[in-house]
Order: structure tokens, then sequence, then C-alpha cells
């Protein structure tokens, strides 16, 4: 079941899932979902990518907004209540593909051939086939459309304390975040901003900048000037040398202008989103309504490591190595630079820090 699922001659499993982990243990928990059905260890897991695919639109977000938002992201909390039950799924519908291909080899019925510890064994006999004796065999036969899956009750990872997938390679400093991506030949760049939001650049003074060594141009766009360089440190440097020359901008910004913004924008008439009410409140069958008011001041979601991304743009497309919380987005911004169709960008989700 590629891309999704890969089992490997030796009995390994890839994984490719929908969620970018940054450090909430979505990769390790969807693991665990698909390993509980296809009856494996997690030691048996060898690899775990977040892929990006057109399958995995986040369900709940399409849901909730009536399908304004049909993208593949991750956040609010809902990758549980949103992916639970079709990785379920799939570890149950490889497990039943791999009974079948054992049952067809012995010559046996299904419900003699017994899902566990990655292998298939023949309850009879006593015969036993790995999974990666059969998976070339599965491979060919048709998916069930609804496996059964396992009742709560016999669990043997789901509830249980398990070691997260992501720790040894976080530890030993293998695991691939943001800035860790190291291309042939690469450039590095780093942005200044005007300071005050709303502002324009009227023009760049980057004498000192490129007098910086390694700093090898200087490219100033509409509220911000972006410096090349041979290396992190002299981008950095480079940026921070940079006069920048700026009109505009909306200095009266604050958290009461926010919201008096918000108050005011109330009254108008707008669209609606999504709207998600108790019936018993619509039906009348209530004793006492609480109407209630609350507002959260503008901050910054700050990352723990620096924004970051990595392209590399050919004649014949691009690839973007990025944390992102949403691959369709970073595609999206891809293809507004580079002018190119989808299938000529690949996104890569790097772990988020």
């Amino acid at each position: 079941m590629p891309p999704y699922l890969r089992i490997d001659l030796d009995g390994f499993i890839h994984l490719g899932v929908p969620s970018s982990e940054m450090g909430q243990g979505i990769h390790t928990t969807l693991a665990m979902m698909l390993a509980e059905e296809l009856e494996v260890e997690m030691a048996q897991i060898k690899h775990i990518e977040t892929l990006h695919h057109p399958d995995f639109k986040h369900p709940t977000f399409s849901k909730w907004t009536n399908n304004s938002l049909n993208a593949q992201m991750t956040g609010g909390s809902v990758s549980i209540r949103a992916w639970h039950q079709p990785f379920r799924k799939l570890g149950a519908t490889a497990r039943e593909l791999l009974r079948r291909a054992a049952s067809q080899q012995w010559k046996v019925p299904v419900s003699e051939c017994k899902a566990a510890n990655g292998k298939i064994m023949h309850s009879r006999s006593g015969l036993s086939l790995g999974y990666g004796e059969l998976v070339g065999f599965a491979s060919r036969l048709n998916p069930p459309k609804n496996p059964i899956l396992k009742h709560s009750k016999h669990f043997r990872l789901l509830g249980k304390s398990i070691n997260r997938w992501d720790t040894p390679d976080k530890v030993n400093g293998t695991a691939i975040f943001g800035t860790d991506v190291d291309l042939p030949g690469m450039l590095y760049g780093t942005v200044r901003h005007c300071k005050i939001f709303g502002e324009k650049l009227i023009s760049v003074d980057d004498t000192k900048a490129k007098a910086v060594p390694g700093v090898i141009t200087v490219i100033p766009l509409e509220d911000q000037a972006v410096v090349v360089a041979d290396s992190t440190w002299a981008a950095i440097r480079g940026a921070e040398e940079l006069i920048l020359h700026t009109s505009g901008g909306h200095k009266d910004l604050s958290d009461k202008s926010f919201f008096r913004q918000f108050r005011t924008d109330l009254q108008k008439k707008g669209v609606p989103v999504a709207y998600r009410v108790d019936s018993g409140i619509t039906n009348g069958n209530y004793s006492r309504v609480l109407e209630l008011e609350y507002e959260s001041p503008m901050q910054a979601h700050f990352a723990m490591e620096p924004l970051c991304a990595t392209a590399s743009v050919t004649s014949d497309g691009c690839e973007v190595w990025a944390p992102t919380q949403s691959s369709d987005f970073a595609m999206m911004m891809a293809m507004g630079v580079t002018e190119l169709p989808p299938e000529k960008i690949k996104v890569n989700t790097t772990y988020l820090g």
C-alpha cells in the first residue's frame, strides 16, 4: 500500500503519515495505531516521514469549515481525532492481506492463519511466514474494504506507555530539522524586515553589507531585504549591516486597536465559516444559557528553532525541505515563486523544533 505503508523483504516497515512531528509525538502515536492492528512491535518500524499527499487533506478542519479549509496541515491538537481510524484501518488492511496471502500459499482457510509479532502462523500445523516473505504475494491481492478492527480489550500498545519512536535520533543528533538540510553548492540567505508592520522599502543602503566577507548579493523586496551569502554567519552579519529606508506603516497598531476593529467588524454582515450548536439549545430544552466572550492578545508563536526552509530549483522542477505545519501551504508558496505546476514540485517536511 505505497506510499503510506511499505514492508521490506526483511520485515521492516516504512510509514508515511499526514501530520508534522513538532515534539507532540504524533509520529509515534500514528505508528502505534498501525502497529496495533498490523500485529507488529514498534521496533519493526524502521522509517516514518511526513508525506505530502492529496489523500492527506485534514478531514476535521474540512468538516469544521464546511470545506473552506481543505488542506494538509497539523494544528489544533486534532491529529488523532482525524487520523486514528484511518491508520488503524491501514494496519488492519495490511494484516488481512498478509493473512490471505499465507492462506493461499498454504492452501488453508484464512481463519486458521493468525497474525502476531510480524508473522503469520498456521494454528494447526505450526508453520509460520514473516511479513517480508509474504509481502510480494500480498501486494497482488485486492484489499478488503472494511477490515475488522481489534476490540480495545485486546490492545497491546494503545493505552500503554510506549517509548517515543523519534527520541533516539534526537538524542544522537541524526534527526533532521530544518537547518540540518545540506545540499551540494547551496547558498544561504537571511531576511531583514521593515520594523513596523505595513512599512514599505524606499531604498536599501547595502554598501557595508556587501563588504562582509562571504556576502554575494542583496535582494530588496517590497517590505524586506534578503542577504544571500556562502554561509549562514555571513548572511546574518550582512543583514545586520543593512540600512533600510522606509515609508508608511501602521504605527498605531496595538491590542486595543485590534479589539476595537474586531468589535466594529462584528456589526457588519459577514460570511459564516462554521456553525456548531447543541441541539438542546435550538429545541428550547434548557434552563439557563451562559453567553461568554473571550479575548486573546496578539502574540507571536515563537519557534525554538530558527525559521527556515531550503529549496533546490532547477529547469526540471523544485524541491523544498521545510519544518512546516502545512506542506500544502509550502507547495502553494513554491508554486507562486517558481511559477511551476504542482507535479513539478516536491515538499519534504523535516522535524519541527
